[in-house]
């Protein structure tokens, strides 16, 4: 009989609280707080499916994140229901590498030089135009005609990155690597073998021009041996 009263009395305990979670307000979703760096917070929303008044109980975490983390911009989720009414989302994005224009469309790749983003126009980032994308998939590297080209490209904006240059532009022009550093220098790092050497050439003299006042002018790094350097006209 004691039993039998307590499994009574614990239908009654599960139909109770079966009756606050699914036919009152008690934890209805009012308040969604993101934090989500570059990422847009409404974009993050859209891909978790969230909105206001859904059932804060029942929402999934491993559901939500998954969702969330089919954005490749997205690094880490971080998702926390907080009771009543309030829930907690920490996106950390992945960090931009550089930009690369294609046509009329501008792809954004991460560190890992893996596409993230697609005409989304990230500021002050290295910009890379005039190479010959051949195909291109979010979550994956571009594919480019001349791969040897491009990955000396790559490592020269690795190495502006490094020293922490800005308002970057580096094209190709016949088979050959061009940077523009702002409105003021031209360089010329021919096919771009010997990089590195270059780029380091290229700074010592960018850096002893400033300290002259010279603003501007064209250096040619084609010869890592002979770098020279004219002003503009």
């Amino acid at each position: 009989m004691k039993k039998f009263a307590f499994l009574l009395l614990l239908l009654f305990v599960a139909l109770g609280l079966g009756t606050i979670f699914l036919y009152t307000d008690t934890f209805l979703l009012e308040e969604i707080d993101i934090e989500s760096g570059w990422i847009p917070k409404e974009e993050i929303l859209q891909y978790a499916t969230l909105h206001k008044g859904q059932n804060l109980f029942f929402l999934n975490r491993i559901d939500i994140i998954k969702k969330i983390r089919q954005d490749q911009r997205v690094d880490e989720v971080e998702f926390k229901k907080v009771y009543p009414a309030k829930l907690l989302l920490r996106v950390k994005p992945k960090i931009p590498f550089i930009k690369v224009i294609h046509g009329k469309q501008i792809l954004l790749l991460d560190q890992k030089k893996n596409l993230i983003a697609i005409d989304f126009d990230y500021k002050d980032l290295t910009t890379i135009k005039d190479f010959a994308v051949q195909e291109f998939n979010l979550g994956k590297p571009l594919l480019f005609k001349d791969e040897e080209l491009i990955h000396n490209a790559l490592d020269l904006a690795e190495l502006c990155q490094q020293a922490e240059l800005t308002n970057i532009v580096i094209w190709q022009e016949n088979g050959l690597i061009y940077l523009y550093l702002g409105e003021g220098f031209k360089a010329s790092f021919g096919k771009g073998g010997d990089i590195e050497k270059k780029f380091n050439n290229f700074y010592t003299i960018y850096l002893d021009l400033l300290e002259k006042n010279i603003n501007s002018g064209t250096i040619n790094l084609t010869n890592p041996q002979a770098p020279t350097f004219l002003p503009f006209d």
